[in-house]
């Protein structure tokens, strides 16, 4: 287990990532532990810029572990599991397969927009999924990464929509690739609202 600033673990992943080429980073299976990093770093980017100071303990090695990451900050050590969020019926990466990265992006321009329930429904699923799976999970941190094709999910509708879940876990965070937000924080993020910037878009 390596600790990372955030900018500084962005910075590795991207660097790995630009070697391997967009599709094989995306797609490719054994590029699984390099695509949680790069969660990981950005939701520390934007954790330190809207929250506090932190750092981000990870292992480069894909070891099977019930967390993915901790988030350093305070003095406290937290576990993070990282989940994807995808339409029911896609699989990570089945529109790379055999194509040139030109062709990828036709497919993901065409995909359909979802609406705002949708999103909403595919998030409670994955709460669920994971509240089941993990015996301990009130002391597991979640943040699910939203690789949904839909343009707004207003975060008071989403937040209300996970409470049954919620309460499952110490906290439930969402992320995307320039927002997150944390939808049910437990006692040390009460009062946390809103869909922040990760950062600036250039």
């Amino acid at each position: 287990m390596a600790i990372y600033l955030p900018e500084e673990l962005h910075a590795e992943v991207q660097a790995r990532a630009g070697k391997l080429g967009s599709v094989a980073f995306v797609a490719e299976g054994r590029n699984k532990r390099l695509r949680e990093m790069w969660c990981a770093s950005r939701f520390g980017m934007g954790y330190e810029k809207h929250f506090e100071p932190c750092t981000i303990e990870i292992d480069t090695a894909d070891e099977q572990r019930e967390f993915d990451f901790h988030l350093i900050a305070a003095g406290d050590r937290m576990p993070f599991q990282i989940a994807e969020v995808l339409e029911s019926y896609r699989r990570r990466g089945d529109e790379y397969k055999g194509r040139t990265q030109e062709q990828v992006n036709a497919i993901l321009n065409s995909r359909p927009s979802h609406s705002a329930a949708y999103a909403e429904e595919r998030v409670c699923a994955v709460l669920s999924k994971k509240a089941k799976h993990y015996a301990a999970s009130e002391s597991l941190h979640v943040l699910l990464y939203l690789n949904l094709n839909v343009s707004v999910i207003p975060w008071a509708t989403l937040a209300s929509a996970i409470e049954p879940h919620a309460g499952d876990f110490a906290s439930v965070w969402v992320e995307s690739q320039y927002l997150f937000c944390c939808l049910y924080g437990g006692e040390r993020w009460r009062g946390a609202t809103g869909w922040k910037p990760i950062e600036t878009r250039s």
